[in-house]
Formats: C-alpha cells, structure tokens, sequence
C-alpha cells in the first residue's frame, strides 16, 4: 500500500537572499491575518516612475507579480487585489491580510537614478493547522493518527488542529488500514512544533550603585511568554561584543560586565526573537565614576572694578560636588562657579578647585589658577604692565630691615625705557597708584608689620 502524508503547518525559517542595498536583512515574519511592510533603503527626491514586486513560493513555477508601478499607474496582481500597496518615494511594500499562502520569497526592482534590486523571505504563520494523509489501497484505507505514539480519537483522510497549542507540538503519524487485507501502514513522521508569541520582555539588573574598577554588573533578559526565543544584546543600537570584561551565558539570557568602567555608561537593549515575533527591551545602566580631569577655566588676568568669572570642570557620575580656596584658605563656595563681581587687588592670588564624588568617595584638586587683578589699562596687547611684590615675614616684626620682598625686578615703560624698582636702602609699603611713577616711602620704626604683607605697584 503506496501511502503518501501532507503537511501543512508552520513554515520553518529558509535561508535568506536579500540585496544589501535595497532591502535589509531578513526574514520577514507575520501572522496569519495580520500585515507586514517590506521596507527598502531607498530614499528618492521625487516619486520612482517603475516599480515592480514580484512573489515566488518555491514550487518552482516562477514568480508572479504581487503589484506594479510604471509611470504613475499602479497594477494589483492577481490574488493580491487590494492587499497591497507601495510606497512611491520609497518602493516600500505593505502586504495585508496574510494567508499561509504569502510564505515565500519576494521581489523587489525598481529604476531611480539608477536599476536598483533586492529580496527577501516572508514566513506567515497561522493558529490553524491541516494534516492530509493518502494511501493507494482497495478498497480504500481507512486513516487513524497519532501524536508521540499516543493514538487520537480522530479518524479521516485529514487532521485539523483549530486554535493550536503547546501541548500539541510533537511527531504526527498517520496509519492507513485495509479493512480486507488487514494491513496497517504508518505515514513518515511529521513534527509539528507550536510557538507563542513572545511578551512581557524585561531586563533585570544590579541593585547597588556601580563604582567604576570596583563593581560588576550583570543584566539578565526574560519574557514572560514565548518559546524557542533566541537573544541579541546591543548598546547604543549597537551589537554588544564579549572581550575579557563582557561575558554572556550560553543560551545569552544574560550579559556580565566585570569590572564595570565609566565607558559602560548608557543604554542596553536585549532583543528576543523566535519565528512568530520579536520584542525588544532597554535598560540603562549608571557607572559612577570620578571625578577625573578636574580644571578650572577663566580669566588670569581682570582689571579693577571687572567681574572675574572662573568655572571648575570635572568628568564624574553622579556630578561632583565643589568646593574653593583662595591662597590656601578655604572660601564658601561650593558651586562650580567662582564669581568675583567687582574685583579688587586683594582678590589676586591662586585658585584652586576641589571636586568630590559623594558615590565614589574620591576627591580631586585642579591645578592652581593664578589671577592677577590689575589696574585700568593694566592690560594691554603686550601683556599686563602689574608687577606684585610680596613681602613676607614668619613674624611680626618692628623694623622695616625684618621684611623681605620678593620678586623685585625690572619694569618696561611705555616709552620703551626702564625702571628700576628700589635700592638696597629703599623700603616699600602698600603703594598703589595709576597716576604716576611707584613711589618709595620709609616705613616708621613703629610700624607693625603683619605676616604675608602684600604690595602691588603699578607703573605707567
């Protein structure tokens, strides 16, 4: 007895062929009844003059076409009367109302500035499945199934599975049986294996803040429904590669990052697929960090009278808290900006910016910012004409010999002439002047003198 058992159930994926300029890859899933949109890479100015889709399912008698665009008119081909349409500017297609029968490879050519072409495979997948099983027999056989070795109480020529279920997956037989010869004949397996559709998707991860070198991380991705579902992680929309810190678990359901670093930072998207549907899912992780590469940025030199802005920067997750001293003294700010709204001379000296991670612990300092406050015109295309002299003592003392000055040097004059500031028997106090020449002036024995004594002079 010549028996013979057909199928028709779920399509399992096929291979791919697409033209990568045209059409992206592929397959392309739906479900039956549903829609699916075949969109190309194509972006034109105007609308393409000719477009033509065309479908093959396989059986190997040629592609018929699914719809046609040529100069303005648009053709639905046969059976696809309105199920279809195209997009002008792009050759994009939407295929509606899907049947079983729209499984197969499609076809797209169209003519820009140039012949463009591409393809991919559509799967259509139902909820209603038919198995059909013949014999050559006399008289005629008669068909009982079974699934996994189990008989069914069905008996006919065809099998049909309504609103199919897991539990109904497995190895389908067909027995043929000749009622006079008494001859049982069982079919070819035919295995049958029923999806779900995947839901709920969510990526879970650490609880604990993440210090950079310090802490690892591991991010897992489940669903809360679907079967056969295969995993892709990506950051930042692109795909997420293992190296000796990033390492994924076998079915890559999840994802360890060890240690983390403040180049972790950012969005994680997990994406489930399995030959019914796809579901994407994000995360975005936090690395504190820092601070790193703290520095202050603003004006060194500020006339009288000016407002001095110097604003400290620092790389750190969470943002690092700043604080200031001026001199080595600690100030009251704790911004990250320093503003001096109407400077004076006292304001010159070095600048320092202390930034703080409250997270990580850690603190930094920038390099000192020296800013000299000078006079009006003190600035000038050849640099500032301000000179400072500090003198210093370790303590108080009564007599001008007792006082050291440094930084005694020099001056340019305007005129291209020099001026010498003192003599070994000149004695400076806090001279201050934008009128005329630096003038020297004896300090009274009596005088107390008080520890890092400042003095500016100026010279015309």
């Amino acid at each position: 007895m010549d028996m013979r058992l057909f199928a028709l159930v779920l399509p399992s994926i096929v291979g791919l062929c697409s033209s990568k300029a045209v059409l992206p890859p592929g397959p392309v899933n739906g479900a039956l009844g549903g829609s699916v949109t075949f969109n190309t890479t194509i972006s034109s100015e105007g609308p393409i003059q000719t477009i033509f889709w065309n479908f093959d399912d396989g059986s190997g008698s040629g592609s018929v076409p699914v719809i046609t665009v040529s100069s303005g008119t648009t053709i639905d081909g046969p059976g696809y009367e309105g199920r279809v349409s195209v997009n002008s500017f792009t050759g994009s297609l939407e295929l509606r109302e899907l049947t079983l029968g729209d499984t197969g490879l499609y076809l797209v050519s169209m003519i820009t500035s140039k012949p463009e072409s591409g393809s991919t495979t559509l799967n259509v997948y139902g909820s209603s499945i038919t198995l059909s099983c013949s014999a050559q027999s006399s008289p005629p056989a008669q068909f009982q199934w079974a699934l996994n070795g189990k008989m069914l109480d069905r008996e006919g020529q065809e099998l049909k599975l309504e609103n199919v279920q897991r539990n109904q997956s497995g190895s389908y037989i067909c027995w043929a049986h000749n009622s006079i010869t008494l001859r049982y004949t069982a079919s070819k397996p035919s295995v049958i294996t029923v999806l779900e559709k995947i839901s709920g998707a969510e990526i879970t991860g650490p609880s604990e803040p993440l210090i950079a070198g310090k802490s690892s991380a591991n991010l897992s991705c489940q669903a809360a429904a679907g079967t056969s579902i295969s995993r892709e992680w990506l950051k930042g929309d692109q795909p997420l590669s293992p190296s000796h810190r990033i390492t994924f678990s076998e079915d890559k359901s999840s994802v360890s990052i060890s240690p983390v670093e403040s180049t972790d930072n950012g969005e994680y998207q997990c994406r489930l697929s399995n030959p019914v549907s796809t579901d994407t899912v994000s995360y975005n992780l936090t690395v504190n960090y820092g601070p790193e590469d703290v520095l202050i940025k603003g004006a060194t030199e500020v006339e009288e009278g000016k407002m001095v802005e110097l604003i400290c920067f620092a790389k750190s997750e969470p943002p690092a808290n700043f604080s200031w001293t001026t001199n080595g003294t600690d100030t009251s700010v704790t911004t990250a900006k320093y503003i001096i709204y109407n400077a004076t001379y006292d304001d010159s000296g070095n600048y320092t910016c202390v930034a703080e991670n409250a997270v990580t612990g850690l603190s930094r300092s920038s390099a000192v910012h020296v800013l000299t406050v000078g006079g009006e015109g003190s600035q000038s295309d050849n640099g500032p004409n301000v000179r400072a002299i500090v003198g210093a003592s370790n303590q108080q003392a009564n007599s001008p010999d007792q006082i050291t000055y440094a930084d005694v040097s020099v001056f340019n004059k305007k005129d291209g002439g020099t001026v010498e500031l003192g003599t070994p028997e000149t004695v400076y106090t806090d001279v201050r002047t934008n009128l005329g020449r630096a003038q020297a002036t004896t300090v009274p024995e009596e005088t107390q003198y008080a520890m890092n004594v400042k003095m500016l002079i100026y010279v015309p």
